[in-house]
């Protein structure tokens, strides 16, 4: 009898799938999640009035968490890179509004809490333009590019001209 060691899954069949989301949608879903979770503060505190505010900040504190990246910023615009095993997610889509970008990673709705979902936002202090996400994986490092709106108007008029 020989002892054959498991086989181990191939690193890309465990990469999380990643696919650029619609903003509404992922603001609409961080809202909706930090509504549900200042609600669930406010029956824990003995449903007392007045803490609305104090229980939102909470529930947002809780929910939306800092991306940690390495960010290059150019003249024309910024990539932004993230480990994506660091996410720990099966879904993971990357949202862009002017100011700023979110991950939404989503765990498997099959696990026995249900499905989970992990909002990272980076704040960014150039305008972007949100149409001009491009994604790029290398192994394990997700690759973001995004240009900058004065940018992307510079580039138009070249165009046209």
């Amino acid at each position: 009898m020989t002892d054959k060691p498991p086989t181990a899954e191939p690193v890309e069949a465990r990469a999380p799938n990643v696919k650029i989301g619609n903003a509404t949608e992922c603001s609409k879903s961080i809202l909706d999640a930090v509504a549900k979770r200042a609600y669930e503060i406010y029956e824990r505190s003995g449903c007392q009035p007045g803490s609305d505010r104090k229980n939102w900040f909470l529930a947002e504190s809780e929910i939306i968490k800092p991306l940690n990246c390495g960010l290059l910023k150019s003249k024309e615009g910024i990539t932004v890179s993230i480990c994506r095993s660091s996410l720990g997610a099966k879904d993971i889509d990357i949202c862009v509004e002017p100011h700023r970008l979110i991950v939404m990673a989503r765990n498997d709705s099959n696990s026995m809490i249900g499905p989970t979902a992990v909002y990272r936002v980076l704040p960014l202090a150039d305008e972007i333009e949100p149409s001009s996400l491009k994604l790029r994986a290398h192994g394990r490092v997700l690759e973001i590019k995004l240009s900058k709106a004065a940018a992307n108007k510079r580039a138009l008029l070249a165009k046209a001209a």
